[in-house]
């Protein structure tokens, strides 16, 4: 999945963080699509934990502001874009990424 969009999306839907999603940023943010399989393991085993830790944030990441509200995580970038989720990790991913999206 390189298409930013729905990257954005599935990480909007997603109720909490998984690998399988870390994978999914690392791989879209290094425009990889990692067709061997045996390259794709050794990457997706040492890919940062972008949806599950709030320490493995992206190059270019520049939160300023982050709340909980009413069960729900928002993040805001330096330019303003936002992003909510079901956790604050997903949250300031989802706000970095509109970010490039929009940058």
């Amino acid at each position: 999945m390189n298409d930013l969009k729905s990257l954005i999306a599935e990480l909007e839907r997603a109720k909490e963080g998984s690998r399988e999603l870390d994978w999914r940023v690392y791989a879209w943010f290094h425009a990889k699509s990692f067709d061997d399989e045996a390259e794709r393991y050794k990457h997706k085993r040492h890919s940062p934990n972008y949806t599950t830790r709030l320490d493995a944030e992206m190059s270019g990441e520049n939160i300023t502001k982050v709340e909980f509200t009413k069960g729900r995580w928002f993040a805001w970038t330096d330019t303003g874009e936002q992003g909510e989720a079901a956790t604050e990790p997903l949250a300031r991913r989802i706000s970095a990424l509109k970010a490039l999206e929009d940058g």
